[in-house]
């Protein structure tokens, strides 16, 4: 079953999960006094969903394997991989992002 994501439009729900998780990471790191961190921790994250999102396209697989897959998989499910796949590589996307802005907007000039 693939996501419900209700009346919004997707990239919307997506940039507003990433402005939280990035809240998230900041309260988390605030707590423990490691806010020097954050663009470390934010760019790991980013790195991370970017290579699922890698995996789950099919870009890190060969010929042979991709044509296996579209071969067995029925439609509802290469549908949800395929959501779930724009939904990791927006958000790592978004992440990276992040970590770009804070890292040169903390730099002096």
């Amino acid at each position: 079953m693939p996501f419900n994501f209700g009346g919004l439009p997707m990239y919307i729900k997506i940039f507003v999960i990433s402005i939280a998780e990035t809240a998230m990471v900041y309260a988390t790191l605030a707590i423990f006094n490691k806010s020097d961190m954050l663009v470390t921790t934010l760019g790991i994250i980013g790195a991370i969903l970017l290579f699922i999102s890698s995996i789950l396209s099919g870009a890190l697989v060969s010929g042979n394997r991709m044509r296996l897959n579209h071969a067995v998989e029925d439609k509802n499910e290469m549908q949800n991989k395929k959501t779930i796949q724009v939904f990791t590589f927006i958000l790592g996307l978004m992440n990276v992002f992040a970590c770009l802005i804070i890292y040169f907007s903390s730099k002096p000039l």
